[in-house]
């Protein structure tokens, strides 16, 4: 490589215009916003995010220090041209230079300029052609030292001011929003801006918080007006369709956002300017979850918009049938929780009716139907008004789905074949038993009421249930304190991947991570901590849902779950050994013939029914103990819970990211390694600390992750130096004129 670089020689350099809108993202969101509620306002603004204007195709020059010549082969795809060349050109007006360093991030160069001293009302008061200032761009990227050093320029409050508004009313304020640069707000918030100022589409700061899925950024906006003692920007805003924040959430699916603005009292049944319900929003955008979420709130299915079209006649309209069934399945599943036993649905009768058509029909016939442009519903009018009035009834099992009232039929079918146990016990084995079997009989007779008072305990005990608190003194007001300080303090508000696990645990892991915040009981959620949708709890080191117990299983009860199902073996095992016997001899104890197995069968039928149905009962179900006693076993040797075990992909933290090594990893195209998942269980101390821990009831140490050994570390660097020496290799082969 020659000492003089080619830019030495070269005065000026021409570039290829560069795009007016913020960087990230924003193509898909404006295409995103052109199907959304404001169907009439997406070419003033298109989600939020400034439009391109007529300074599309000017060719900006820029001092030849400012820019690097790029081969035209490898330019970089994000900045959709290539620079082809650099030719000689002269200089360009201080305003030009001025936003192109800001829309390529370069800060640093424009507080480096002479004008930032000797001119700095010109710094202050220039825009670019939709009438972004250089604070717009700045709480765009999130850089907040030159947002400090803008503000401090003298005459900045009487000349811009933190509220400078562009061409569409928008705040930088609003820009840091969008992208959710909590430390940029943080820093406008200090110096006065406005939460309440809107755009031209009077959409203010909360409902492009919600457009945006800006959790963090909702949380210190209803933070600060807390503060202020005004919750009006909050919950009473709508944007010029009358668009709530709840309603943009719902359209765009955000369902996290739908569970803080209930929270926080945002109404989710409001209607817009046609008559539209978030649910009729998510409908819209083929949403179930947010569908299931807003009929669980109590958002009335059956509300009807401007044209007369409640929600499942839009789904039936878009011809969906998944989603007007799960919209059916949401309205029986919440309906079912506010009565006991066979269920009314009242107001959904009649869109029961109106969905037989969906599911009476074979799935050929609906595709048929749909690929012809029919629709598989009937017409209202050949609906049969006497069907309609008839109780719809919900089958027998799904009542007893979702409802923990019901479930106890399951403890009530175990305490009955229980009873029939002692019953069979005492008429037909206690004459002959011991003398046939002594041993089984003692272990079973000793084994019967430890198993029923465990069952009791295991049944009415506290599995770790942790209490609720209460909205406004919960966690949601610890965690927006926390971002406050976050934001501050000018910290990154990273999740619990982005860290050494060996360095959190619990309590820490849920002050970091705002998914560790439980949606229902409002409490922080350690990494083994999980909410139970049957009893409505969380609880502490979650394994299951007993559905014979009607109860939990986790960190309070899981050693006596063990102790009663290796009990319940054995008094089933040395049972079928002593009714055995007992079947055997009983018609030569009564001096009857009988004449082979049916006719054995049927005297036993006969004589000792009882017996007989106990004797099949234990003889299908210990198949099925000795099955949870060997996954209990496991799971404990593992140190993990049956939760963990089914559903380890969706926890991150049982998962590392590792870079492929050699040149078969690397994309030609991008020029990156290809990273994969590694499952990595940070809790296992070896099957021995394991079983101590769990039986010694050490919980603590249970939850306890452990950090990657020495030989894990240094197997990563030789992996991750290997990588980088064959990248580097890689790149020289591309570039090895450079």
């Amino acid at each position: 490589m020659d000492d003089e670089s080619p830019l030495d020689s070269i005065g000026d350099t021409v570039l290829p215009p560069l795009p007016s809108k913020p960087p990230e993202g924003t193509a898909d969101d404006a295409t995103q916003r052109e199907d959304s509620p404001v169907e009439t306002s997406t070419r003033e603004r298109k989600d939020g995010t400034p439009a391109a204007g007529a300074a599309k195709n000017k060719v900006i020059v820029v001092p030849s220090e400012s820019v690097q010549v790029i081969d035209s082969e490898h330019a970089d795809p994000g900045l959709k041209t290539a620079i082809a060349t650099a030719i000689p050109a002269k200089e360009i007006s201080d305003h030009d230079r001025l936003f192109y360093l800001a829309r390529t991030s370069c800060f640093k160069e424009i507080v480096a300029m002479p004008q930032w001293k000797e001119d700095p009302h010109m710094i202050l008061t220039t825009r670019d052609d939709e009438g972004h200032s250089l604070l717009h761009w700045a709480a765009l990227v999130d850089d907040f030292n030159f947002i400090e050093a803008f503000c401090n320029l003298p005459d900045f409050e009487t000349l811009v001011g933190p509220d400078s508004k562009a061409s569409n009313l928008q705040t930088p304020l609003m820009w840091a929003i969008i992208k959710g640069n909590l430390r940029s707000m943080a820093s406008l918030y200090a110096r006065g801006a406005s939460l309440a100022a809107a755009d031209s589409l009077k959409a203010n700061s909360v409902v492009l918080a919600s457009q945006h899925n800006q959790l963090l950024a909702l949380l210190l906006l209803h933070y600060w007006c807390h503060q202020q003692g005004d919750l009006s920007p909050f919950l009473d805003q709508r944007d010029q369709t009358g668009c709530s924040a709840a309603h943009w959430a719902a359209y765009k699916g955000y369902v996290n956002i739908l569970r803080y603005l209930d929270y926080f009292g945002l109404p989710l049944d409001e209607q817009d300017n046609q008559g539209m319900t978030p649910l009729h929003r998510a409908t819209i955008s083929q949403w179930p979850e947010a569908c299931d979420f807003l009929i669980g709130k109590g958002c009335n299915p059956l509300a009807k918009n401007n044209n007369d079209e409640t929600p499942l006649d839009i789904a039936r309209k878009q011809k969906n049938n998944f989603l007007a069934n799960s919209i059916l399945k949401s309205i029986v599943k919440h309906k079912s929780k506010q009565r006991r036993g066979y269920r009314q649905l009242e107001e959904a009768n009649e869109l029961t009716v109106r969905a037989s058509g969906l599911s009476s029909a074979t799935p050929e016939v609906i595709q048929n139907d749909m690929e012809e442009g029919h629709s598989h519903m009937p017409p209202r009018a050949a609906l049969d008004d006497e069907l309609i009035a008839k109780e719809a009834r919900v089958p027998w099992w799904m009542s007893l789905l979702g409802d923990k009232q019901s479930l106890w039929v399951f403890p009530g079918f175990y305490a009955l074949v229980a009873l029939l146990w002692i019953s069979s016990f005492f008429l037909d084995i206690r004459p002959l038993g011991y003398d046939l079997a002594p041993v089984s009989y003692i272990i079973a007779e000793v084994l019967a009421p430890v198993c029923l008072v465990m069952f009791a305990v295991l049944v009415f005990g506290d599995p770790g249930r942790r209490p609720k608190r209460a909205r406004g003194h919960s966690a949601v007001e610890e965690l927006s304190e926390k971002i406050v300080a976050f934001a501050f303090r000018r910290e990154t508000f990273d999740s619990v991947m982005g860290h050494d696990l060996s360095a959190i645990s619990g309590q820490h892991v849920a002050n970091m991570d705002p998914s560790r915040v439980c949606h229902t009981c409002w409490i922080w959620k350690g990494l083994r901590t999980k909410h139970c949708p049957m009893c409505d709890c969380c609880v502490d080191d979650f394994d299951h849902h007993c559905t014979w117990l009607n109860n939990c299983v986790g960190g309070g009860n899981q050693r006596l779950f063990i102790v009663f199902c290796v009990a319940e073996f054995l008094i089933q095992l040395f049972h079928i050994i002593v009714a055995w016997q007992c079947l055997g001899r009983i018609p030569d104890a009564m001096k009857t013939d009988y004449s082979g197995w049916w006719g054995w069968i049927t005297f036993v039928v006969g004589r000792q029914p009882l017996l007989l149905i106990v004797f099949i009962v234990e003889v299908m179900t210990l198949p099925w103990e000795a099955f949870i006693i060997f996954f209990q076993c496991r799971v404990v040797a593992k140190n993990m819970y049956t939760n963990e075990m089914i559903n380890f992909h969706r926890y991150g933290h049982f998962w590392r990211m590792m870079a492929t090594g050699g040149l078969s990893g690397v994309d030609p195209e991008e020029g990156r390694g290809r990273v994969h998942r590694e499952f990595r269980n940070p809790f296992d101390k070896g099957v021995k600390t394991n079983c101590l821990d769990f039986w010694l009831g050490h919980r603590e140490n249970r939850r306890r992750v452990v950090a990657m050994s020495d030989t894990e570390k240094e197997n990563l660097t030789e992996q991750c130096a290997l990588g980088d020496r064959e990248m580097d290799q890689f790149s020289g082969d591309l570039h090895p004129h450079q």
